[in-house]
């Protein structure tokens, strides 16, 4: 990276001032003062996950995350109250909950994206996609991301919809396959895009 030896020293110092005291909280950032209440802490609200990742929450604003070593999916309602919302969820690594509440998650362990309904059941959309991040889109379509194959490599970004059609953005390239109604396992081989040059 460059610059990072002329400026080790003062970053670390900078980090490290005032040692062995405990660093605080400072005012924070002009747009979390705009929310913020001046002088309310944070509360711990609940505590003995494994691995909490990919929050997102839907239009009532109840918050999903997935504890993707526990294997689960749980929900914060409104009133802070934490409960299991799913589980066997394929180790899934995000969530996004789309317009209609549908929640979405992916996982760069099974490969797996599964949507949920309302009540918690699930169903596998797709298999075979190593997935690392998960975003619902007004249009009830989802980008995903994947990591690639190699270290610092490029990774992909995926736009799934319901229809006929799978676009892959890879590196400086996009493909698209066709793909069967409701049954995106099945698939045809892919296809570079026409006239893509980026």
């Amino acid at each position: 990276m460059a610059g990072y030896s002329e400026h080790w020293q003062e970053a670390m110092g900078y980090l490290w001032r005032g040692w062995p005291e405990r660093v605080q909280a400072g005012p924070s950032t002009p747009r979390a003062q705009e929310i913020l209440i001046p002088g309310e802490g944070w509360q711990l609200v609940a505590e003995g996950f494994k691995s909490t990742r990919g929050p997102n929450c839907n239009a009532a604003g109840d918050v999903f995350f997935a504890d993707t070593t526990n294997n689960r999916i749980h929900r914060i309602d409104l009133d802070g109250t934490v409960r299991k919302f799913a589980a066997d969820t394929g180790n899934a690594h995000c969530v996004t909950v789309g317009a209609d509440g549908t929640v979405s998650t992916i996982s760069e362990r099974s490969g797996k994206l599964m949507c949920y309904e309302a009540a918690g059941k699930a169903s596998v959309v797709m298999e075979d996609i190593l997935g690392h991040s998960i975003l619902a889109r007004p249009d009830d379509s989802l980008c995903v991301t994947t990591n690639g194959d190699k270290a610092h490599g490029p990774g992909s970004v995926w736009l799934i919809k319901d229809g006929d059609t799978l676009f892959a953005f890879c590196g400086n390239r996009i493909w698209k396959r066709k793909i069967q109604h409701h049954a995106m396992g099945a698939f045809t081989p892919w296809v570079k895009v026409n006239g893509t040059k980026l």
